[in-house]
């Protein structure tokens, strides 16, 4: 609808005719007193920057008014003034100048007509901010053109950028604003689509800002993994990022490849692949002379497979009445019913060259599985009319773990369950909600439903805590550090803050063999009396306050050693805790299903985002 508003915003400016540059402090038009009514529902009296009044448009009379933050577009129909669209293209900055200039058909102005930029009419304008303290240097300018029956972008130019794009024959093509030379050109065709709707803060000002924004494209996607079927494609952020999901079915197995696109890593951000699943021969044969999008989704977020009779079951021994799947990396995910009624969660997992099937105990009789909020590593059931919820996660060590319950007549989280015990929704985001210790809860396929707790005091009155202790340094502001044998000249493999949860393997000398997380990266020992063991774990206060990982990275994986080298694919997110210091300026992270990994302390600021 945004979209559509634009375009029809568009056909407003088509002919109208728009303030010069020597001329931009003044108005083209006034504006008719009864759109002025209707603008001071929106901005105060004496902030329009320029006014532009169109009679007999294509779709009538049209007003545009030009603000600070917006433009504001008006139609008149039987006589009245209505509101048609509200657009951002380009904000003014504090001090700078906006305004209009219309297109002339012919060279257009300065050094795009010299490149070769021309108009083949005047049904377009540009939008220009300024700089009046310096000379009224050029800042930034958007240029719109009517073609093929829709208002387009068709060229851009920042002032600091040093180049400057616009549309020519079906590529952006790059030009150095100063002497002129042609630098190159990208095929981002969606772009010139957005017309109005672009967003001046997004576009690429540079050629190489611009190839990495073709790396993101439809086109760039196609191409990417041979021998795949490309299924959906979807773009965001103005094209700056994207998810793309392929399949292959070969030797009558599917296999789907869910990927992310980002322009800042120049293409492929994170890909992961489906356990293959061995088909059915009739779902094979309709592949062949039916549409697979109405056989298969494979998208995350929904059921995977349209169709009964998918997958072959001499292969895959599930028995009962499928009622929803979900197929991930680690398996396929399915809800079945019984003839009796009784719903259980099965997993088909990959065992060699065949699958194997776990099994959960009866589930609520009228539960259901969440495919929408389920994803990867993760699966939510929904009961009781889906008023509860409760989640799994997969722990670094490949269990399905109660991740939590959700109670939404009371609307209200009632507890998480994590790898190393209870945690308190109202501080995730540090190992201060922590309760550590083992619970009943870690097997997804040894749960007793009815029996499962529904508060944060029933499930820690379950802890059993022995085998578990965390850091308590006598001075919290001293990380404790973990060595290699137990000896205090013993080479160290990190510093960690009090709190962090350790799982103990062995204790000698004074000394406790430790854990941390589930990945196996973590082991050590530490002084015994630099550890609190049992209750005297949730006396222990947190040393350091809560950090945010930077927004630029926020898409890159934890790296599996100092070194920086290989990465872990897991990304840091609010159950990520940073947990201690290693190497040159890292930190060490941990989170709630056992994953740990370093990141630079660099890429992190205080606060909790």
């Amino acid at each position: 609808m945004k979209k559509a508003l634009g375009l029809a915003l568009g056909l407003f400016l088509l002919l109208v005719s728009v303030c010069a540059l020597a001329d931009a402090d003044k108005f083209c038009d006034e504006m008719p007193e009864d759109v002025r009514a209707i603008v001071g529902q929106f901005h105060p009296e004496g902030e329009m920057i320029d006014c532009i009044l169109l009679n007999d448009t294509p779709i009538g009379d049209c007003c545009l008014a030009l603000y600070p933050r917006d433009i504001l577009g008006f139609t008149r129909e039987d006589g009245a003034w209505t509101l048609a669209a509200q657009v951002s293209p380009m904000s003014r900055n504090t001090d700078m100048r906006l305004f209009f200039r219309r297109h002339e058909a012919g060279a257009a102005p300065d050094m795009q007509g010299a490149c070769g930029l021309a108009y083949p009419d005047s049904l377009g304008f540009d939008l220009i901010q300024t700089n009046p303290g310096y000379h009224n240097s050029l800042v930034a300018m958007l240029q719109f053109h009517f073609l093929e029956g829709d208002l387009r972008l068709i060229g851009w130019q920042k002032g600091t950028a040093g180049q400057l794009a616009f549309w020519e024959d079906g590529l952006w093509t790059y030009f150095d604003s100063e002497t002129g030379a042609r630098l190159g050109g990208v095929r981002i065709s969606s772009l010139t689509e957005y017309g109005l709707m672009a967003d001046s803060e997004t576009l690429p000002y540079t050629l190489e800002e611009a190839r990495k924004m073709e790396a993101v494209t439809r086109e760039a996607a196609e191409t990417l993994f041979p021998g795949w079927t490309m299924q959906y494609y979807g773009a965001a952020d103005m094209g700056h990022t994207a998810r793309v999901f392929y399949y292959r079915v070969d030797d009558g197995m599917l296999t789907i490849r869910r990927v992310r696109l980002r322009s800042d890593a120049g293409g492929i951000a994170s890909q992961t692949d489906t356990m293959p699943v061995t088909l059915s021969a009739a779902l094979l044969a309709r592949l062949q002379t039916e549409d697979a999008d109405t056989l298969l989704d494979v998208r995350d977020g929904v059921a995977t497979f349209l169709t009964d009779d998918a997958f072959d079951l001499t292969a895959i021994p599930v028995t009962g009445a499928v009622l929803q799947n979900q197929l991930m990396s680690h398996g396929l995910v399915l809800l079945t019913q019984d003839a009796n009624g009784v719903r259980r969660l099965r997993l088909v997992e990959r065992d060699g060259e065949g699958y194997m099937v776990r099994s959960t105990e009866p589930l609520p009789e009228d539960a259901t599985l969440d495919v929408f909020h389920s994803g990867e590593g993760s699966v939510i059931l929904n009961w009781d009319n889906q008023h509860t919820q409760c989640g799994f996660t997969r722990t670094a060590d490949g269990n399905w773990t109660l991740g939590g319950i959700y109670n939404f007549n009371e609307d209200i989280a009632l507890y998480g369950t994590i790898y190393c015990g209870v945690q308190q929704y109202a501080i995730a985001s540090t190992t201060a909600g922590v309760l550590v210790g083992s619970h009943p809860w870690r097997d997804l396929f040894a749960i007793d439903f009815s029996q499962l707790p529904l508060s944060t005091e029933e499930a820690a009155a379950g802890l059993d805590r022995d085998g578990w202790a965390a850091v308590n340094n006598p001075d919290p502001a001293d990380p404790l550090l973990l060595r290699a044998a137990p000896d205090s000249a013993a080479e160290t493999t990190g510093s960690f803050y009090n709190r962090t949860p350790l799982q103990v393997l062995d204790s000698r000398g004074g000394w406790t063999l430790v854990r941390i997380g589930l990945d196996g990266r973590l082991e050590g020992w530490m002084p015994t009396d630099s550890l609190a063991f049992g209750g005297a774990m949730d006396a222990v206060k947190l040393p350091y306050r809560e950090l945010t990982l930077g927004e630029a990275y926020r898409n890159n994986a934890l790296f599996a050693s100092p070194q920086m080298g290989e990465t872990t694919g897991v990304l840091f997110g609010m159950d990520s805790w940073i947990v201690g210091t290693a190497g040159d300026g890292l930190y060490i992270v941990l989170d709630s299903r056992g994953n740990t990994g370093y990141l630079p302390q660099s890429w992190f600021a205080p606060g909790n985002g």
